[in-house]
C-alpha cells in the first residue's frame, strides 16, 4: 500500500518459507525451535528482513524471530567485487579441493570481522594454512609429539603439579580461554573467537621455547622437568582440538587421534587441566597442515586476472586508471614512515569520552610508548590487551585529553567500523612493517 510502483517479487514467498519449513503453524519443529530462532542474512537483503518480514510476522500474529545478524560481503583479493572480467574471482569448489574444507573454512571464518566486508583468495588460504596452522598450530603439535615419541616411547609422559610460573600462566591461560571464546560465538564474531584460540597456541609455542624441552631431554636429572613440559604441551592441544573443531572438524578430530584421544569433543573439557592419563599411547603421527607453495598460488591469481584482462572486449591495460598525480607520493616520503609491531599491555577508557581509549604498547624499546586511539566504540579495553597491532611509531608526539599520544594505532575502516590491523604470525615487538 505504501508504495504502487513496488515490486515484491520473491521475496514474499522466500520470507514465508522460513515458518512453514518449519511446519506452521501446527507442526513441533515450529514450536521447538521458532522461539529461538535467530536469521543470518547480508546486508544487501536487510529491508526485507528487517522491515517487510516482521511486518508479515505481525500480520500473521507470529513472534518476530530472536535476533537478525547481518554480515557483510566477500570481495576479491584487490579489495573490488569479485568479477570474472576482473579475474579476481574465487572457485570454492577449487579452494576445497587444493586445500581442503577445514582450511577453507578456517580462513573464511578468520579473515571475515563479523559485520564488515572482506577479501578472500587463494592466496589469503595459502597464507593463513602456512601462518597460522602450519606454523603455529601445527608446528605445535609436530614437535610436541616428536619429543614424546622420543623421549617418552609415545606415551603421554608422567608429570609434576606446576609450580613454576610458566607452567601456571600456560594453564591460566588455557582454562581461562573459554569464556572469552563462547562470549565470541555468541555475538557471531567468528574472527575473534578463532584468534582467542589462536593466541593461546601462539602462548604455548612460546612456552615451549622458553622451556627448551630439547635441551633438558639432554640432561637425566632434567627427565622430571621434560616430562611436565611436555604434558603441558599436549594438555594445550587437547583444549586446542576442542576449541578448534566447529571450524576444522576433520583435522582436529585428526589432532586428538594422534593424541590418543577417543571421545568427542566438549566445551566441558576446556575448563579442566589434566584430564590426559600419563602412560596413554599416543597415536600416529603426521602433517595435521602441510605448507602452501605461496609462489604457485599468486602465480595462479595474477595469471587468472591476466586472462580476464585479454577476454574482456576493448580491455585497458590495467583494471582501473592509475590516481591522479596529486595523490601520488615517492617512494622516499613513504620510507619516512615507520611502521613498527606493538603489543598492547594495557588500556583503559579517558574520562569524558565515549570513543578514546589510553593505551600502553611494548613497541620493543624497553619502555613501553603511551597511545590515544579513538577505537572504544569498537573495541573494550579487554578485548584489546595482549593483542599485536600495527602503529605508526616516528608520528610527532601530540597531547590528546590531556594524554601524549606517542603514535597512532592502524585500523581499517568500513560503513563507520574499524578493524584493528595486526600482522600475520606472532614478530617481536619492534619488528619493522615494510
Amino acid at each position: 500500500p505504501f508504495d504502487e510502483s513496488h515490486v515484491t517479487y520473491v521475496w514474499f514467498d522466500a520470507l514465508i518459507n522460513y515458518v512453514t519449513v518449519l511446519g506452521w503453524p501446527d507442526g513441533g519443529k515450529f514450536d521447538a525451535y521458532w522461539p529461538v530462532c535467530q536469521h543470518v542474512t547480508a546486508k544487501d537483503i536487510l529491508k526485507p528482513h528487517g522491515i517487510y518480514w516482521p511486518c508479515m510476522l505481525k500480520a500473521a500474529d507470529i513472534p518476530i524471530y530472536q535476533h537478525l545478524n547481518v554480515h557483510g560481503f566477500w570481495r576479491g583479493s584487490d579489495g573490488r567485487k569479485m568479477s570474472k572480467s576482473l579475474g579476481n574471482s574465487v572457485d570454492p569448489i577449487d579452494i576445497r579441493g587444493r586445500y581442503g574444507a577445514d582450511v577453507f573454512r578456517y580462513a573464511l571464518l578468520r579473515e571475515m570481522p563479523y559485520g564488515l566486508d572482506a577479501n578472500i583468495s587463494e592466496s589469503i588460504v595459502a597464507e593463513r594454512n602456512n601462518t597460522d596452522l602450519a606454523n603455529d598450530l601445527g608446528n605445535l603439535a609436530s614437535r610436541a609429539l616428536k619429543l614424546v615419541e622420543k623421549n617418552f616411547d609415545a606415551a603421554v609422559p608422567p608429570h609434576a603439579d606446576a609450580k613454576d610460573t610458566l607452567d601456571i600462566d600456560l594453564r591460566e591461560r588455557w582454562t581461562g580461554v573459554l569464556p572469552k571464546v563462547r562470549e565470541a560465538w555468541h555475538e557471531l564474531r567468528m574472527s575473534h573467537a578463532i584468534e582467542e584460540v589462536m593466541e593461546c597456541v601462539r602462548a604455548t609455542n612460546r612456552y615451549v621455547d622458553a622451556t627448551a624441552p630439547w635441551k633438558l631431554a639432554k640432561d637425566a636429572d632434567q627427565r622430571e622437568r621434560l616430562g611436565t613440559v611436555l604434558y603441558n604441551a599436549l594438555e594445550a592441544l587437547r583444549i586446542a582440538s576442542a576449541l578448534f573443531w566447529p571450524v576444522m572438524p576433520e583435522r582436529m578430530d585428526a589432532l586428538r587421534g594422534q593424541l590418543g584421544i577417543d571421545a568427542p569433543p566438549s566445551l566441558d573439557e576446556c575448563e579442566r587441566w589434566g584430564m590426559l592419563v600419563a602412560g596413554t599411547a599416543l597415536g600416529e603421527s603426521a602433517t595435521l597442515f602441510p605448507r602452501a607453495d605461496l609462489d604457485e598460488a599468486k602465480a595462479r591469481e595474477a595469471a587468472a586476472a591476466e586472462a580476464a584482462q585479454g577476454e574482456a572486449p576493448d580491455a585497458p591495460g590495467t583494471a582501473e586508471p592509475a590516481p591522479p598525480e596529486d595523490d601520488l607520493i615517492s617512494y622516499d616520503d613513504f620510507m619516512r614512515v615507520k611502521l613498527r609491531v606493538a603489543v598492547v599491555l594495557s588500556a583503559e577508557p579517558i574520562p569524558k569520552t565515549d570513543k578514546l581509549l589510553k593505551l600502553s604498547v611494548d613497541v620493543g624499546e624497553g619502555e613501553p610508548r603511551t597511545l590515544v586511539a579513538g577505537i572504544a566504540e569498537h573495541y573494550t579495553p579487554d578485548a584489546i590487551v595482549g593483542k599485536q597491532v600495527v602503529i605508526v611509531a616516528n608520528l610527532e608526539p601530540t597531547k590528546i585529553r590531556g594524554v601524549e599520544s606517542q603514535g597512532m594505532i592502524l585500523a581499517a575502516q568500513d560503513d563507520g567500523r574499524l578493524a584493528i590491523i595486526g600482522p600475520y604470525g606472532t614478530p617481536p615487538p619492534g619488528a619493522e612493517v615494510r
